[in-house]
């Protein structure tokens, strides 16, 4: 679970998936509020990473050696990020 703040963010929504429940009702949940996420620390990444100039799989990957293990639809890009 993350968030992000800063004057140049495209704010006011949730990317990814928000869970149905925050309770042990969600296969998400693994005990007492802790909870798998379902969306890659990588696909934040991406969109900084986009936003800072960088483009094409085969730099992404440099930058991000794990993002190849997460399917590119679940990759966030600058534009979903910033204004």
């Amino acid at each position: 679970n993350y968030f992000m703040i800063g004057g140049g963010l495209d704010g006011g929504k949730i990317l990814g998936e928000f869970p149905e429940y925050l309770s042990d009702k969600d296969s998400q949940w693994i005990k007492r509020g802790i909870m798998i996420p379902t969306t890659p620390w990588e696909s934040v990444w991406n969109g900084v990473a986009n936003w800072m100039g960088v483009r094409g799989d085969d730099h992404l990957n440099y930058v991000l050696p794990n993002r190849a293990n997460f399917d590119k639809c679940q990759m966030f890009t600058d534009e979903d990020l910033f204004k």
